[in-house]
C-alpha cells in the first residue's frame, strides 16, 4: 500500500496498491477493443444508472473455463493488469508432453483463439515462472469439484459444468468446499451463503490475487469518473416525478428504489440456499 504527501486536497486521503508489474504491453492476439454504448439503448435512454464515461478499455480473452492445461502443465509467463476487473491476470503458456496424442494437443491449442498463449485469473500465490501441473492440489490448479479436498479454498467456481467460472472472481475473494456427495457439493460463498453445485463443475485452487484492493481510497471524484462511475443522488432530494420518495419529505414511507419496489428488508438475490 502507498500513501501520498498531502500537497493537494485530492492526495490527502488517497491510498493505492503498488504491484511492481513489468511494463509490458498486452498480448494483441488475446485482446480487442471494447465498444461502449454509454449504457443507453437505441432510443438514447439510460438503461443502467450511475454508469457511463470513463477511460477507454480493451477486453482481454480470459480462459474462465480453464480448458487449457488439462492434459499438460502450464507455465506462468507474467502477471498483468486488467482494466476490466479488480484482480490481476496471468499470461500462461502450455507445456506439451511428448506422450500426448496429436488430437489432445490440438484441442488445447484451439481453446483460446487458436494460440498456445492464454490468460487466466491470477491467484494470490502465483508468480512468474511457476509451473502448474494438472491433477495437483496446489494454488492455480483447476479441477472438478468432486476431486477437490474438503475444506479447500477455491475460486473461479462454475455454477454449471463447462459454463466458466461465476463465483469468487473479484480481488481477494474465495469459496470454501464444505461437503461432497455423489452428484452435488456444498460451497460456502464469500457472502457466507451456502449453495449446492454439481460435482462436475470446475474450480481453481487458491484465492484470487490483489487481496489489499479493498483498502484502496481513490481520493477524489475524478478517479471514480475515470472508472466509468457517475454520481449517485439520493431519491429523497429528487422531484416527485423522478423518484417514488421524491418531494419535500419522505413522510415515513418505507424506502423504495426508482422503480417503486422496496429497497430494504426484502431479498435482492435468488440463490438456492441450503
Amino acid at each position: 500500500m502507498k500513501t501520498y504527501k498531502p500537497i493537494t486536497p485530492s492526495l490527502r486521503e488517497k491510498i493505492s496498491v503498488i504491484h511492481n508489474l513489468p511494463r509490458t504491453k498486452k498480448l494483441k492476439l488475446l485482446s480487442f477493443g471494447k465498444y461502449n454504448t454509454g449504457f443507453r439503448n437505441n432510443f438514447g435512454r439510460i438503461t443502467v444508472r450511475h454508469r457511463g464515461g470513463g477511460h477507454k478499455r480493451n477486453i482481454r480473452l480470459i480462459d474462465l473455463q480453464r480448458i487449457n492445461g488439462i492434459f499438460s502443465p502450464i507455465k506462468i509467463l507474467r502477471l498483468e493488469y486488467d482494466p476490466n476487473r479488480s484482480s490481476l491476470i496471468a499470461l500462461c503458456r502450455t507445456l506439451y508432453d511428448k506422450k500426448l496424442s496429436l488430437k489432445k494437443v490440438q484441442l488445447s491449442i484451439r481453446s483460446s483463439s487458436g494460440f498456445k498463449y492464454f490468460y487466466i485469473l491470477a491467484t494470490h500465490d502465483m508468480k512468474p515462472g511457476d509451473i502448474i501441473n494438472p491433477n495437483t492440489h496446489t494454488s492455480g490448479t483447476a479441477m472438478l469439484l468432486k476431486d477437490i479436498n474438503l475444506g479447500s479454498i477455491i475460486c473461479n467456481v462454475e455454477s454449471i459444468p463447462g459454463d466458466g467460472g461465476k463465483f469468487a472472481r473479484s480481488a481477494g475473494t474465495f469459496c470454501t468446499l464444505i461437503k461432497k456427495s455423489d452428484d452435488h457439493v456444498l460451497i460456502k460463498l464469500p457472502s457466507k451463503d451456502i449453495i449446492k453445485l454439481p460435482s462436475l463443475s470446475k474450480a481453481t485452487y487458491g484465492r484470487i490475487s490483489n487481496i489489499e484492493h479493498n483498502n484502496t481510497i481513490l481520493g477524489k471524484a475524478g478517479s471514480n469518473r475515470w472508472l466509468g462511475r457517475r454520481p449517485v443522488v439520493r431519491g429523497e432530494v429528487m422531484n416527485p416525478d423522478s423518484h417514488p420518495m421524491g418531494g419535500k419529505t419522505r413522510g415515513g414511507i418505507p424506502l423504495k428504489n426508482v422503480f417503486g419496489k422496496l429497497a430494504k428488508w426484502v431479498p435482492t438475490r435468488k440463490l438456492k440456499r441450503v
